[in-house]
Parts: structure tokens; sequence; C-alpha cells
């Protein structure tokens, strides 16, 4: 018996074709999509304008009332911490008198330390109160803490008026308070750091992408508002729409808050766990490493810079990448750039971008061009 062969009719054949090159622009388009991500520019004072504002740094000069002391090691915002302590059952109780419209905000945030976590997990153990313009308290118990620093996202919707079961409504605040309370033969302390008001929407946390929850905010100074980026460690903060690093140049200017360092990184998808990272500390040591398997770190170059980093003075960083090449400058001023150190060992086509910190840090603009 013999078999029978079959063949595909020509028309067929001009079908199937066809079909795949008309597949074709699709994987090509892939590549096009990584790179129409670019140009990328975050200036947060034009999208978040009066985005914040601040209430209480816990530093010199805001005349807090009571028992409290200040304390310079323990802060990771700002200058010092606010330091307030009950023992055996006896309540603490700080309050500063200032008046602060809080109509344009939604909610009051704040970061907290605390030693130890047991003794500060009981119901109306810590009370945040404000006192409104018509001379009504208002007041909210914060609970549970973890050890550490914690970042409070407080509702004003949910303080409420104990006497009369009433929500806050009228946003004229003219104190604002915060009461300890203690169990028997136990020691409760807390250290205070910032205190602030945003809006409850908080768009800017879905242009950046970070492993540290407590590391990033609004914060306006003068009408001018911010990326604010705090952390006591190593925070990473990366933008979702920076993945093609083959040419790229990028421009940041910061302010420093803090002593700490400042950097880049950038992560590569091509060749698992290998990233090249850059840093420079507050003493303007800097340093470019490679890192290959997460835990093989080489120094590429190193130096010491002239004098630059000043608290609470810019500076601008560029990042200049052609290839394998890159290029790393600095400014004092906006516009005369200079070169802090070149590299020919950058093998990274796509992948993260993103920017390193420890310390705090005022971000006021990213601008990225392909």
């Amino acid at each position: 018996m013999t078999q029978e062969k079959y063949h595909l009719p020509s028309m067929a054949i001009v079908i199937v074709i066809l079909l795949v090159i008309s597949l074709i622009p699709f994987f090509l388009r892939k590549e096009n999509t990584v790179q129409s991500q670019l140009p990328l520019h975050l200036e947060w004072s034009e999208k978040n304008e009066n985005g914040s504002i601040e209430i209480a740094g816990f530093t010199e000069g805001e005349n807090w009332e009571g028992n409290y002391t200040l304390d310079s090691e323990r802060s990771i915002d700002g200058n010092s911490g606010l330091n307030l302590f009950s023992q055996n059952g006896q309540v603490q109780e700080i309050k500063l008198n200032k008046e602060v419209d809080l109509s344009s905000f939604d909610s009051l945030l704040l970061t907290v330390y605390i030693e130890n976590e047991n003794v500060i997990q009981q119901p109306n153990n810590l009370i945040l109160y404000l006192i409104t313009n018509d001379k009504k308290q208002f007041s909210i118990p914060i609970s549970p803490l973890k050890r550490g620093w914690n970042l409070l996202s407080l509702p004003l919707s949910s303080l409420t008026d104990e006497k009369q079961n009433e929500t806050l409504k009228n946003k004229n605040i003219l104190t604002f308070g915060f009461k300890l309370n203690s169990q028997k033969k136990q020691i409760s302390q807390i250290t205070i750091d910032r205190l602030w008001a945003e809006k409850n929407r908080r768009p800017y946390l879905s242009q950046i992408s970070s492993l540290n929850p407590i590391s990033t905010s609004l914060k306006t100074i003068d009408k001018h508002t911010f990326l604010n980026l705090f952390s006591s460690g190593i925070n990473r903060l990366s933008f979702t729409q920076t993945e093609q690093l083959d040419n790229f140049t990028a421009i940041f200017k910061i302010i420093p808050e803090s002593k700490g360092l400042f950097g880049f990184y950038m992560t590569s998808k091509n060749i698992p766990k290998s990233e090249i990272s850059f840093i420079i500390t507050n003493e303007n040591k800097w340093k470019l490493e490679n890192t290959q398997n997460e835990n093989v770190t080489n120094n590429l170059v190193s130096g010491k810079l002239q004098e630059f980093y000043n608290i609470s003075t810019p500076f601008w960083l560029r990042v200049i990448k052609k290839n394998d090449s890159l290029s790393i400058d600095y400014s004092t001023n906006g516009s005369l750039f200079l070169t802090i150190t070149e590299s020919n060992k950058v093998n990274i086509g796509t992948g993260t971008f993103g920017l390193l910190s420890n310390g705090a840090f005022l971000l006021d603009y990213i601008d990225i061009k392909p």
C-alpha cells in the first residue's frame, strides 16, 4: 500500500509567508517601546505645587512646651529628633502653639522611632491631638508601632472630638500636641523627628519605586516642593520609565540636608546580578564600583574632590552614557560642569537606573534624555 504525500497549495504558502512578515514589526516594536520611555523629566514643584506643609522638625527654636530632650544623634529626616519619656503610668505631654491652615491637605505624616516595641503597643499609649481655632480638641491614638523608624500617615478625617464624637472638619489649627503613657513598672520612650501634612493621593509615588517604604515624601520650603529622600541606611530609588540605558544623559539637582552619601546605580537586565554604582560622601570622597553576582564588587576608580558637598547648598550631578562609555560630572551652579571620572567598562544596555542615598536629601528635579 503506497503512502500518499500531501503538499500545501501554493496559495497557503503565500498566506504563511505574509503572516510571518506581518509579525516582524511586532518583535521590532519591543525595543522601540523601551526607547520611547525617554525623555523623562520629573520636577516635583511643577506637579505638586505646595504639595506639603511643614509643621515641625523638632529642632532648637520651635518652642515646644513640656518635658523632653532634643537628640542630634537620632534623626532620620533632619538635624535632631525629640525624645519623649513616660515611666510607671505617668502621662507626659508636649505641645506646640503654632497657627497652621490645613484646609488644602488630607493627612498628617510623622516619623517616629521606638527602641522597644512591646511598651508602645497598648491602645492610647501614644496620642496625637490638635486644637482648632474654635477651641475644640481632636485626637487619634497611634499604635501599634514597630521597633526602629516608623512613617505614619494619619487621615485628618480620622481625628475625633471625644466629647462631641465628631470628626475634624475645621482645619485651622492653633496647637499640635502629643501624649505618651506607660504601663506600671515600665518605661515608654519615643523619638519624633518630623511632622508635616500632605494630600492623600500622593501621586509622586507612581513615578518612583523604592524598596524602603520609609524613604520618600514631599517637602515644601518657601513654596517650592521637593522630593524628600531620607533613610537611616542605603536607600535605592528607581524611576519606572527608564529601561533603555545604551545612550542617555541624566542630570539631577540635589540639596543635602544632612551628612551622608548620594549617588546612582545602573542594574543590567542583560547580565543578571550585574550593577554599576557611583557614590559621593559628605567628605567629598567618591567611588565608582562594578558589582557582579550580588557579592563580588570591584572598585573601578575612586578619589576625592575639592569641597563642594555642603548641607543646604545645592549641587548637580550629570551622567552621560554612550554605549560602554560613562562620564560623571558635577556642578555647583547648574551650568558649568566638571568631570569627576570616566570609564569605558560599563556594559549595560537595558536595565534599571536609579538613585542611591543614605541620609536626608532634597531632590529638585531629574532630567533624562536619550
